[in-house]
């Protein structure tokens, strides 16, 4: 599915987008608004939830024309804007208007969230532009458009635009017939309908003819005699490999190696973990139990330690803390971007627009340089960050900041951090 139809069915899929009152902690650490606060971001945001409301009630022209304005320079919420516009006038089948759209998106917010759903939508849209306008003058155009920037392994998903670029020069018996039929050749699966009518109007001889195209091979040659500067991560990346590919087994006996050569890695720890897996997806369900267990007991508190608990159904009620009941402000000064997309998000929350929340949420944690450490201060303000990226709906962020909150404390481990490294 690509990237911009599951933002759509996370932003508009909805029957009715509603507001939302922010929890006090969050409100406690994101501190007090700015001035002009609802001038710049709260009116602007009511403004979004309405147009993205019509899109998702299908009125897609109505979308478009309350988020025009929305999308002018210098609006709070242009980039979100531009990105729900150029959606708009494609679901609206006007795909000129918004590919200039996604472009103007990509030209002003060049490290956008939205930069690769963009990327692909201007490709469909040049498609779908081509595929619709036949064999008029600037079909052609949009159609090399639309195939030069997908990939081969891209093209079964494309053969409505593939067939249509292909009927257009045979109908005009174009010099890159020839050429093209090669590349289809090569391109497109054996079964599809496009390679099945061109095995049956073009002759065999011809066909061998375009099937003989210039082939080019590459050798990767690995150096004689170099050895490995870190043996043992690249023996476990190794048995890690094993693991992604599903051989078990595999994988398994270069753990095993790992723990007899290298019993004092600083791997161990990860290594005796996947070890015990292999073990459990191998079916050796005791001795999986006999491996967490050790794991468990040795360091139940460590990152594996408590994988193994869950795993093993442990009673976390001991190594809890409660809730303490307090908040706590964040602390020090964000950079311009940071403090832009703090007051954004705050909005969107309180309008309840997750999937624009989402987005901007991925846009501070990527934002460089220290992005993805921001709030963490502290154990506290990283788990105040956790709920807020938690809230937002943004899953990596938020694992990433319970994770540093747990490390800056292990004792501050409560019933939320562990569900959010842990989900159940």
């Amino acid at each position: 599915m690509k990237m911009h139809f599951v933002l759509a069915l996370l932003g508009l899929g909805s029957a009715s987008l509603q507001a939302a009152e922010l929890p006090a902690n969050l409100n406690t650490f994101l501190g007090p608004k700015p001035p002009k606060y609802q001038t710049r971001f709260a009116q602007p945001a009511k403004a979004l939830r309405r147009a993205l409301q019509h899109s998702a009630e299908g009125k897609h022209g109505m979308a478009a024309n309350e988020l025009a304005p929305l999308a002018a320079a210098g609006g709070a919420f242009a980039e979100h804007a531009l990105y729900n516009l150029g959606l708009a006038q494609r679901n609206a089948k006007e795909f000129a208007k918004s590919s200039t759209s996604l472009e103007k998106l990509r030209a002003e917010y060049p490290n956008s969230p939205y930069d690769d759903a963009a990327s692909d939508m201007i490709v469909e849209n040049a498609c779908d532009r081509g595929i619709r306008d036949g064999k008029k003058a600037n079909a052609e155009v949009n159609l090399r458009r639309c195939l030069d920037r997908t990939a081969w392994r891209g093209w079964a998903d494309r053969e409505a635009a593939v067939a249509a670029l292909y009927d257009l020069y045979k109908s005009r018996q174009d010099l890159l017939l020839g050429p093209f039929t090669a590349e289809i050749i090569q391109a497109m699966p054996a079964g599809s309908n496009i390679r099945t009518r061109i095995a049956k109007e073009v002759p065999n001889a011809k066909l061998e003819e375009y099937a003989n195209v210039p082939r080019y091979r590459t050798r990767s040659l690995t150096p004689s005699g170099v050895k490995p500067t870190q043996p043992d991560l690249e023996l476990f990346d190794e048995a890690m490999q094993s693991v992604l590919k599903g051989k078990w087994g595999n994988a398994r006996s270069l753990f095993l190696k790992f723990e007899e050569e290298f019993p004092q890695s600083e791997h161990r720890d990860r290594a005796q973990y996947w070890n015990a897996r292999t073990e459990f997806e191998l079916g050796n369900d005791d001795e999986f139990k006999r491996r967490c267990e050790i794991i468990f007991n040795e360091n139940p508190l460590t990152y594996y330690g408590l994988q193994c608990g869950l795993r093993l159904k442990k009673d976390f009620a001991p190594f809890l803390a409660p809730g303490s009941g307090t908040a706590t402000a964040f602390t020090g000064t964000p950079y311009p971007r940071q403090a832009l997309a703090l007051w954004r998000l705050r909005a969107l929350l309180e309008e309840g627009l997750i999937e624009p929340a989402r987005m901007e949420a991925r846009g501070l944690f990527n934002y460089k340089p220290g992005g993805s450490t921001f709030g963490q201060d502290n154990a506290a303000g990283a788990a105040l960050t956790a709920f807020l990226y938690h809230a937002a709906g943004y899953s990596n962020a938020s694992f990433s900041h319970a994770y540093a909150a747990y490390s800056l404390d292990p004792k501050a481990l409560n019933a939320f951090l562990l569900d959010i490294l842990f989900p159940q």
